[in-house]
């Protein structure tokens, strides 16, 4: 079956080295090319992907992923990082290059970054784009954050299940924001349990957590991602095969892991319909 891994990294310092003064420098362990990424998903079947600009190494510097985007020819699409004046224009240029989306990082920037994109205006702008708001957020951040993000009326994405705390379980209340930005239609990456969930494979610790995202998620709004190359990954790298196969368990039901998998991201991300 084709497939779409909606949630992946390109960090490429020989072609593109790392940007002064980002908080992390990833290590070679936690870099790939363009062409890793291909020759990996050659692999497994896996036919398009969404890639995500990285806190890690570039920040704002989306170059290193729009030249992927361009060897992927009509593969890939993009999720690059803004600053909070950039214009229509720029906006516009990025789309043309395959781009689809913006991410907010939020676990890495702070609430602050929510604050200066609504001062700036870029929020207007995003949503006069029709551009996808990816959102790395975790814990009590979603409390403050899930209805500021509700009232920009975009399109949003949550990456990672919302990166809650499996300790305090799915009734802890940043958690049940997620659920709650679920209900109301934001997409969600089932993915990176590996990062969130303590324990080796296969993260059954995650598994009430996933189970109340699917739940509270329309059909058409869950993904997948592989989160590969693992950026600021602190713990022995995990086998993407078993990620992905972590999906079987996760959803059984095969009309539910094709839209995952094929359907939602042709929709969500402009990809011509995926076929075999």
């Amino acid at each position: 079956m084709p497939a779409c891994d909606s949630h992946l990294h390109i960090l490429d310092p020989a072609r593109f080295p790392f940007s002064d003064g980002t908080s992390y420098l990833p290590p070679a362990a936690e870099c790939a090319s363009v062409e890793e990424l291909t020759a990996l998903h050659d692999a497994h079947g896996i036919t398009h992907a969404l890639l995500v600009q990285p806190s890690s190494g570039y920040g704002l510097d989306n170059a290193c992923l729009l030249h992927a985007l361009t060897a992927g020819r009509g593969r890939f699409r993009g999720l690059v990082q803004l600053p909070p004046e950039a214009t229509e224009e720029t906006i516009a240029t990025l789309a043309a290059q395959g781009c689809v989306g913006v991410r907010l990082d939020l676990a890495g920037k702070g609430l602050v970054q929510l604050e200066r994109w609504q001062a700036s205006g870029l929020f207007a702008r995003l949503k006069t784009a029709d551009w996808i708001v990816g959102v790395l957020g975790r814990g009590m951040q979603w409390v403050e954050a899930a209805p500021m993000l509700r009232r920009t009326g975009l399109r949003l994405m949550i990456d990672h299940c919302g990166l809650p705390d499996v300790a305090q379980g799915v009734e802890q209340a940043g958690f049940q924001a997620v659920l709650d930005l679920l209900r109301a239609g934001a997409a969600v990456k089932l993915s990176g349990a590996d990062r969130w969930a303590p324990g080796p494979w296969p993260f059954a610790a995650a598994t009430p957590c996933v189970a109340a995202c699917i739940e509270a998620a329309a059909p058409e709004n869950l993904l997948w991602g592989s989160d590969w190359p693992h950026p600021q990954y602190f713990k022995p790298m995990p086998n993407d095969v078993d990620l992905l196969d972590q999906m079987l368990d996760w959803v059984p039901d095969e009309k539910v892991r094709h839209l995952i998998f094929v359907d939602n991201p042709a929709e969500l991300f402009g990809f011509p319909p995926i076929r075999g």
